[in-house]
């Protein structure tokens, strides 16, 4: 079930990212216009109207980023979209109302995603979008933050472990941000067996003294779930 919540929390993130990137953009005139597009359900249009900003602002790399990683996130929020969807279909074809609290039902989603070639395509749309991003401001940790992301719902996990340790060498992140990529790492290094690696990540969240934060109770709350596969651990969560 908390993969599946997880899961739905991926279009929330999606619109929050969103909100904290238009906060920081300063040019109105196409903001507007991408907003009334974007509250009107037009997402094409929407992302029309960034990809004709980027050409008029094709001699601003800051701005360019900007605008690229805002197409990354429209893209990834029909991708949660899609994601909701398969859930949805999941549930019905097997005609079972607990589904979703079943043990299994989050290993379902999961294959059902990582084996969907639409989900695959939408999410090397938001790759592109995110490299070029990159490529023009290389410390940008919302473009970092969606890429991870996008390469973890596309299956390449250890590519996404890559962009991950990069990620906390040269974005600009605070300290839940670090510590949001941490937990993320860990459980990919969980699932390709380097469980030594997923203590480690956990290890430093919990070091970082931030038990109020919501990546801390993820934390914790992965460790719980594979405590019994840990041949010994010596991680103490405080109260």
């Amino acid at each position: 079930m908390n993969e599946i919540m997880g899961l739905i929390n991926f279009g929330k993130l999606a619109n929050d990212l969103i909100q904290k990137l238009l906060r920081e953009m300063k040019y109105r005139d196409l903001i507007l216009e991408y907003k009334d597009l974007r509250d009107s359900g037009l997402r094409k249009g929407a992302i029309l109207c960034i990809d004709k900003g980027i050409i008029e602002n094709s001699s601003n790399n800051k701005i360019c980023a900007q605008l690229y990683t805002l197409k990354g996130i429209e893209i990834f929020q029909e991708l949660s979209e899609k994601m909701l969807m398969l859930i949805d279909m999941e549930k019905e074809s097997r005609d079972d109302k607990d589904f979703l609290q079943r043990s299994d039902s989050g290993k379902i989603i999961f294959y059902a995603i990582f084996d969907s070639d639409e989900i695959h395509n939408i999410s090397a749309s938001i790759l592109q979008a995110l490299d070029c991003a990159i490529k023009l401001d290389p410390t940008f940790a919302v473009a970092w933050n969606l890429k991870n992301l996008a390469l973890f719902l596309n299956g390449k996990w250890k590519e996404a472990i890559e962009s991950i340790e990069i990620t906390l060498q040269i974005a600009r992140l605070d300290d839940e941000e670090i510590a949001k990529l941490l937990v993320l790492k860990a459980w990919l290094c969980y699932v390709l067996d380097d469980i030594d690696e997923a203590l480690e990540c956990i290890s430093e969240v919990v070091m970082m003294d931030n038990e109020d934060t919501r990546s801390y109770k993820n934390a914790l709350i992965f460790f719980t779930i594979i405590r019994e596969e840990i041949p010994k651990g010596d991680i103490e969560f405080r109260e």
